[in-house]
């Protein structure tokens, strides 16, 4: 995630309820995968409610489906970052599927 240098402390960058341990959490980033919820069309309030989202996805997902491994979150008003062309909105809240190399 990437906000202006107005934004200062994590509290101004994740307004909202507390992420919980296993949302594992990391500021300013966005990963690549495949999308299993798009984030254009998939707005969520706060960043633990697409946290939450992603957990709910890969609980619920059937077994021919990729299950979400992580989530993406915009918060600022202003946009995100993107690696490509495209700038995230205001509360996207993209679920992704990366495939883990153990």
């Amino acid at each position: 995630m990437s906000l202006p240098s107005t934004f200062s402390s994590e509290e101004e960058v994740l307004p909202g309820r507390p992420l919980p341990p296993e949302c594992n959490t990391e500021l300013h980033t966005d990963y690549g995968g495949t999308a299993v919820r798009w984030g254009l069309t998939h707005h969520k309030d706060s960043a633990a409610d697409c946290c939450q989202a992603c957990l709910e996805q890969a609980k619920h997902a059937k077994e021919s489906e990729k299950k979400c491994n992580i989530w993406v979150y915009c918060p600022s008003q202003y946009g995100c970052h993107s690696p490509d062309i495209y700038q995230h909105k205001y509360q996207e809240c993209w679920l992704k599927y990366v495939r883990c190399k153990l």
